[in-house]
């Protein structure tokens, strides 16, 4: 009703809530439009991190696993404790960055690429729960014992990891959490024998290899108690790659952070965005996004709301159908 009739001061006997903001009704703000809108996120991209044990011993345990993986599954059983998961998922749709870059058609052998082994392998097949609703395929599509586990990984087309190749392909994160450690790598593979890319994020939670284990026997310095695989259309390593996120169409990694477009207003109130401190300017830019406010509004906003949110948002919500032009971005 308000959007259709923004003069309504009284509705149903009860009086219309007004924006609780700083939101004068007309304004001599001068907008200026320095540039294109923002082409990536407020928070650049970090590196891989590793925390809380010796470097090596990750890596170690990588370079093993992946070339045994390639190559001898079957040699993998020993550094899967007795009760470790195992489970697989496909996400089949083409991400939008490799959609737009065009992998699916430059690349030589991605077209020879299918779906059909990861989807249904060995037992419950993919266990990618946002396109599984059957209660009895998601337990089946977990794989509890070492023996279900490579039977299940035995099911699956032959890989080839790149792992001597070059470092920027793969991104990992390791940190300890008690007495375990979780490791998460992204990177891709050439699947065998069409000879096309795939995109893949894996994650293990680790155990130190205890004393009289057959992981310990083997040489392991850690046992594997859950193994999670995704496998995904490619979509190459630029996503993780250190530096800005690009979230534009056609943008590629740069140099140096762009920042938001800035705004001059008569009362120099806030100015640009960037004369914001930092731990403000991230929660300006998001409200900026999702509303269309534009700056100097967005931060009248969150300053009347704390700072928080959720509040924010939803005081927005409440008032956005009083709020004049003059309070959005062009």
């Amino acid at each position: 009703m308000l959007k259709r009739f923004p003069g309504l001061e009284i509705l149903d006997g009860e009086p219309i809530a007004k924006v609780s903001f700083d939101a004068p009704k007309t304004t001599s703000t001068a907008y200026v439009k320095k540039g294109p809108m923002p082409n990536a996120f407020p928070s650049p991209m970090a590196g891989s991190f590793i925390s809380g044990v010796e470097p090596t011993l990750v890596s170690n345990f990588l370079l093993r696993f992946f070339t045994l993986f390639d190559t001898k599954r079957a040699e993998l059983v020993d550094v899967y404790n007795p009760a470790a998961t195992f489970s697989f998922s496909a996400n089949t749709s083409i991400p939008p960055r490799a959609r737009i870059q065009g992998f699916h058609a430059k690349l030589p052998n991605q077209k020879n690429l299918e779906w059909s082994p990861w989807l249904t392998g060995f037992g419950g097949g993919s266990r990618n729960l946002s396109r599984v609703g059957d209660v009895e395929k998601m337990a089946k599509s977990l794989h509890v014992g070492r023996e279900n586990v490579l039977k299940s990984m035995a099911s699956l087309p032959t890989t080839k990891h790149d792992i001597s190749g070059a470092p920027e392909t793969f991104c990992l994160d390791s940190w300890l959490a008690g007495a375990s450690l979780f490791v998460t790598v992204h990177g891709q593979f050439t699947e065998e024998p069409a000879g096309g890319l795939r995109s893949f994020d894996r994650s293990f939670i680790l155990a130190p290899a205890s004393e009289g284990s057959s992981a310990k026997a083997q040489g392991w310095d850690v046992e594997i108690l859950s193994d999670q695989l995704t496998v995904r259309s490619y979509s190459s390593c630029e996503a993780w790659l250190a530096g800005p996120m690009v979230v534009q169409p056609g943008s590629s990694k740069v140099s140096q952070m762009p920042q938001p477009q800035s705004v001059q207003t008569s009362n120099s109130a806030e100015g640009a965005i960037t004369s914001i401190p930092e731990p403000q300017r991230a929660q300006v830019a998001q409200l900026c996004q999702q509303t269309g406010l534009n700056v100097k509004f967005a931060v009248d906003c969150l300053e009347q709301n704390g700072w928080e949110m959720t509040r924010a948002m939803a005081n927005f919500e409440q008032v956005k159908g009083s709020l004049s032009r003059d309070a959005f971005a062009l």
